[in-house]
């Protein structure tokens, strides 16, 4: 009869060190969850910034002027080509259904020789 009280008192100071760890368990994912909150909400005000930037200044006035002054500043063509092609990605990124892979084609056909493997090189 001794032995089973033992039994019977062991079962149960492991359910509950099983619940206190479950409980650590359950802060854990909650601080995870505050993380991702966190950076989704980030990743939308930065969204909602580029866009914004891009929309009233980089468009209307940044690259209008740039086709005035390029031709007369030195490295004027590369400059622009910059713009534009960051132009083109914020558009990608801040649409509904931002298209990874354009991305990646705009910034090379942009950037040329950009990539980790590659020496930095600006094809005109």
């Amino acid at each position: 009869m001794l032995h089973v009280d033992v039994i019977k008192t062991y079962d149960l100071s492991f359910i509950f060190v099983f619940l206190q760890h479950l409980k650590y368990f359950n802060m854990a994912a909650g601080f995870w969850n505050k993380v991702k909150n966190l950076f989704t909400k980030t990743w939308s005000g930065m969204k909602k910034g580029a866009k914004w930037l891009n929309d009233n200044i980089v468009k209307p006035i940044v690259k209008p002027a740039l086709q005035v002054v390029a031709p007369a500043i030195p490295y004027g063509d590369t400059i622009k080509k910059f713009v534009d092609g960051g132009s083109k990605v914020a558009d990608n990124l801040t649409s509904k259904n931002p298209n990874v892979g354009d991305i990646f084609k705009d910034l090379h056909k942009t950037f040329g020789g950009l990539g980790p493997n590659r020496r930095i090189s600006l094809k005109n």
